[in-house]
């Protein structure tokens, strides 16, 4: 009999052990519903490439167009001596930036007073190269010519910047030098425009002719054009303007 009743005392104990167990599950469940289901764990952030899931056709900041590096797509550069920096007056009253202003493309000024083609050279890299325009125009010839330079010096130095913008995939377009009232330079002008002229349909490169719209038939400047007969005035720089402007139209 005592064993019998161990035994009835063990199963009831087990089934009292059962229903706690079921009980516990149960509250715990209702806890859960009354607290919502619980959220699915949070994956682990993945580093992505600058733009990535942006729309397509947009940049993301930091970006390209973000960089804080203006773009120079469509931009001409204008290299050269007096005559491109708008002497006496400064750049303001230059072709350079009347074309600018016309066309509505940015044009950047780096004409500089009492410069040869060599002096231009020296500074191509940092005032054309390292801009990356989509286009330059070199006008430079007349320092050299009062200075003496040979054409083969002149032919090199030219050369050389052509194949420099062409390297970086600048357009080069040349303006034929400018003439000036003295005898020895008039020579070496007129050699030197008659050379580029030849190179650049041999380069297949476009040429700007200034002569034909401030200049008379005796190679003179126009009186409207110029006050002294060496550099033009307000109004001759507006004039080498429209050529320009009909140039890259």
């Amino acid at each position: 009999m005592r064993t019998k009743k161990v035994e009835y005392t063990i199963i009831k104990l087990s089934i009292i052990a059962a229903c706690l167990i079921i009980g516990v599950g149960l509250a715990q469940r209702y806890i859960g519903a009354q607290n919502g289901s619980p959220k699915p764990a949070i994956p682990p952030v993945t580093a992505t490439s600058p733009g990535a899931g942006t729309t397509p056709g947009t940049v993301s900041p930091g970006g390209p167009q973000n960089s804080g590096q203006a773009s120079t797509a469509g931009t001409v550069v204008a290299i050269g001596d007096s005559y491109t920096y708008g002497y006496p007056f400064g750049p303001d009253a230059s072709w350079v930036k009347e074309a600018g202003q016309t066309l509505g493309v940015k044009f950047i000024n780096k004409g500089k007073t009492s410069q040869s083609s060599a002096d231009v050279l020296a500074r191509f890299q940092q005032d054309v190269l390292d801009l990356s325009p989509q286009k330059v125009i070199i006008l430079v010839g007349t320092g050299d010519a009062l200075r003496g330079v040979s054409l083969t010096t002149y032919q090199n130095n030219i050369g050389q910047m052509v194949t420099e913008a062409k390297s970086k995939n600048i357009v080069p377009i040349l303006g034929l030098p400018l003439p000036y009232p003295d005898n020895n330079a008039k020579q070496l002008i007129s050699s030197y425009r008659t050379w580029l002229t030849g190179y650049a349909q041999s380069e297949n490169l476009k040429v700007i002719d200034f002569n034909p719209v401030v200049l008379d038939d005796n190679l003179n400047w126009l009186k409207a054009d110029s006050d002294d007969g060496k550099y033009p005035n307000k109004l001759g720089y507006a004039a080498m303007a429209q050529v320009v402007i009909q140039a890259l139209q």
